[in-house]
């Protein structure tokens, strides 16, 4: 299974009260976990297809990397990365084989100052994995494009995204990338976390737009596989997961990944298509 930003951000369920989108997902029909309705606005499907672009950044603390991703399902409105505004939480997690999503063929990512290719996406059954994170924004769960290494972008810098077309028809949009975290607490990224199950999680940062929204993957595997994502807008400074869900978790090491993502739509005439741009910063945890 996949963490959350797109180095894992793709990286959900049904019955654990975390604001009413707590979940297990054992056992659970594939018809009932949610997919593309989970996150939409409700009513009636407006576009034939709905999907994402992703270029991500992601620290360590001591290394960055840079990748790029796509996904795209049947039948929604629009991706929402509100969708886990009070936390989503799931446990004892069991995934059913993912159908082969439609595409938008090959994907390129540039920077608007030169037509030099950071980045080439092609859709391949070889590298089919589910999204669990996605399933939340509205997509329904599954990719076939590989989670590509990118060449590095600067921060500010705008990308140009261009798809050739398939199922999806061609595309083309711009989306600016976003700055690191400052004034994190605690540092994710610098030192082993330890998790206290009996406790509130809480997160801070210093906001850099007000446009923008921040993403919190908690995750554990092994044992009882579980994981909690929680989302919040980037200018509210803080996220917390609550001590109800940190307690569903076994004691042992997981992982952490915080990311901050910037939106943008690329007009296509059958889907609704958002370009995310995202910088993050993981690591890893030990809950006890």
């Amino acid at each position: 299974m996949a963490s959350a930003g797109a180095v894992g951000l793709l990286a959900v369920g049904l019955a654990v009260g975390c604001g009413g989108r707590s979940h297990s997902a054992r056992g659970t029909p594939e018809s009932e976990r949610g997919g593309a309705g989970m996150s939409t606005a409700g009513g009636p499907a407006t576009v034939d297809y709905v999907g994402a672009v992703l270029a991500t950044v992601m620290s360590d603390g001591q290394t960055e990397s840079y990748s790029a991703t796509a996904a795209f399902s049947s039948g929604a409105s629009a991706v929402r990365l509100d969708a886990c505004s009070t936390c989503c939480c799931y446990h004892q997690i069991g995934l059913a084989l993912p159908r082969q999503p439609p595409n938008a063929g090959t994907i390129e990512l540039t920077t608007t100052a030169s037509d030099h290719a950071l980045v080439s996406l092609v859709p391949s059954m070889n590298h089919l994995r589910r999204s669990w994170v996605l399933n939340n924004w509205g997509i329904a769960g599954a990719s076939d494009y590989e989670l590509v290494e990118s060449e590095p972008w600067a921060p500010s810098q705008t990308l140009r995204v261009t798809a050739q077309g398939h199922d999806v028809h061609a595309f083309a949009g711009e989306i600016r990338t976003g700055a690191g975290f400052d004034g994190l607490t605690p540092d994710i990224g610098s030192q082993g976390m330890t998790l206290d199950r009996a406790r509130d999680f809480d997160l801070t940062w210093l906001p850099e737009g007000p446009d923008e929204w921040i993403t919190l993957v908690v995750q554990q595997l092994g044992g009882d596989d579980g994981f909690c994502i929680c989302s919040a807008p980037d200018a509210s400074g803080s996220v917390t997961l609550p001590r109800d869900e940190l307690a569903k978790f076994s004691a042992g090491s997981g992982s952490l990944e915080l990311v901050r993502s910037i939106t943008a739509r690329a007009p296509s005439d059958n889907a609704s298509v958002t370009l995310v741009s995202q910088v993050g910063v993981t690591g890893g945890v030990a809950f006890r």
